[in-house]
């Protein structure tokens, strides 16, 4: 029974993970979406602002589209060390990166209402 569990879960999240796959590559995502998608952890904030295509809403705080529902976000951003943060907005959903000391990407994370 566990075997078949583990089997149908992983057909489950294969499936997933074909079809967000898909909707990326039909354009299913916005610009700003795929570009959020591939900042790395290290990467300099000058590549961050090629990637993104502005220069984004600098702040000492943490910030999300919202708080409710992404509290395990906020937590980790409160504890990562970072100098400063770099926000974009999209619609209903915030991107934002923290940065350390040096100018490099620590942490990412998105939200929306």
């Amino acid at each position: 029974m566990k075997r078949l569990l583990q089997g149908y879960i992983a057909g489950v999240c294969s499936a997933v993970g074909v079809c967000v796959l898909i909707y990326g590559l039909i354009g299913g995502f916005s610009k700003l979406e795929r570009s959020y998608q591939k900042i790395r952890y290290g990467m300099v904030r000058t590549e961050v602002t090629q990637i993104m295509g502005s220069a984004g809403e600098r702040s000492s705080e943490f910030r999300l589209a919202q708080p409710a529902g992404y509290e395990m976000e906020y937590a980790v951003a409160s504890k990562v060390g970072a100098a400063y943060f770099v926000s974009w907005n999209e619609s209903d959903t915030t991107y934002t990166v923290a940065f350390d000391s040096a100018d490099r990407v620590i942490y990412k994370a998105k939200g929306s209402t």
